[in-house]
């Protein structure tokens, strides 16, 4: 190759991988610092070092945009993952108090009540005591 000094070993890797290429095999970045290296006659340029070392940081800097927007994506499933948690332990717990309430109606018939007791709570109506009387039946 050349006694050139890489900014780094992942600047001197992703060369090496360039210039040990079979030809053709190559697209994008890689490809370009390929047909530099083999289009020089003898040795490379100053100019076109500074043209591979341009291309190397690129390349390396697309790659570190690639792997951060796949952090985000996973962090983003985490997030999903954890509201979907959350929003089934509360439809468990919900489910837990209609049936430690005893009550046995159709759907229809829960959420009618439900639309009440909404109504009760808005007006304060009651409201302080059936959190009485819940805290009884939970305590026990």
């Amino acid at each position: 190759m050349s006694e050139h000094e890489f900014k780094s070993d992942e600047h001197e890797a992703l060369f090496s991988h360039a210039v040990s290429a079979q030809p053709g095999s190559l697209k994008g970045p890689l490809r370009d610092i390929f047909e530099i290296y083999y289009a020089a006659d003898e040795e490379l340029k100053k100019d076109e070092w500074s043209d591979i070392d341009l291309i190397l940081d690129a390349e390396i800097s697309k790659r570190k945009l690639a792997e951060k927007k796949e952090d985000a994506a996973k962090a983003a499933a985490r997030v999903r993952e954890a509201a979907r948690r959350r929003r089934t332990k509360e439809l468990i717990e919900l489910g837990g108090l209609v049936r430690l309430s005893g009550i046995s109606a159709d759907s229809a018939t829960l959420l009618g009540g439900f639309l009440r007791l909404r109504e009760i709570f808005e007006a304060n109506e009651l409201a302080d005591s059936y959190r009485e009387r819940a805290k009884e039946l939970l305590s026990k």
